[in-house]
């Protein structure tokens, strides 16, 4: 994958809404769904595996679907992390609770676990990722120093990768006989727990 670069900055605006910062609403969901991929899993040729990490135990597409591992991007799943997190807030968590999607279908021991994992993902992605980006404060009037969180940062081409994602994923997990296209192979590992 070509990976584009660009200069963006952020709108760090404390005190100014958009509509990710809004409260719950469909367009709210509609734009955070937008932003991350949906989990379809899309397709990496068997013989690229090792490049991308993945070892021969991974779950593989059957040969004759075409072979391959199916994956998912992490950068939508970061995503997808941050929008629980939101959606689990406390000033969100009993519209979504009602709501009664996604992962709130699950019980609330599961929501929770659930969240936990999210942030855990989040705490560990920032702190590999640590950026080293510095902000300066400014002077405002009646107010005195703020911090500028509107700061420039060079940033990989998210609407580049987000097509790039979609263009690959999966139509489909199921041959015409409904069985799914993933199989178990000769030597694979099969974990005693979820890790």
């Amino acid at each position: 994958m070509f990976i584009a670069y660009n200069t963006v900055t952020y709108n760090g605006s404390l005190l100014k809404e958009n509509i990710y910062k809004k409260a719950p609403a469909p367009e709210v969901d509609v734009a955070w769904d937008a932003l991350a991929v949906q989990n379809v899993p899309f397709i990496i040729p068997e013989d690229q595996g090792e490049r991308y990490g993945l070892s021969k135990s991974h779950v593989k597409r059957r040969p004759e679907a075409g072979g391959g591992y199916p994956v998912y991007l992490e950068a939508m799943h970061h995503l997808h992390c941050l929008n629980l997190l939101r959606q689990t807030s406390y000033w969100n968590y009993e519209y979504y609770l009602k709501e009664g999607k996604g992962p709130f279908v699950n019980s609330e021991p599961v929501i929770k676990f659930h969240a936990g994992h999210c942030l855990d993902i989040l705490r560990q992605q920032l702190m590999c990722k640590a950026d080293l980006s510095v902000f300066g404060q400014v002077w405002v009037r009646d107010y005195g120093i703020y911090p500028d969180f509107d700061t420039k940062h060079r940033c990989k081409n998210f609407e580049a990768i987000s097509d790039w994602v979609k263009h690959r994923q999966l139509k489909k997990q199921l041959d015409a006989d409904g069985n799914s296209i993933f199989e178990i192979r000769d030597g694979d590992e099969i974990l005693d727990e979820i890790p």
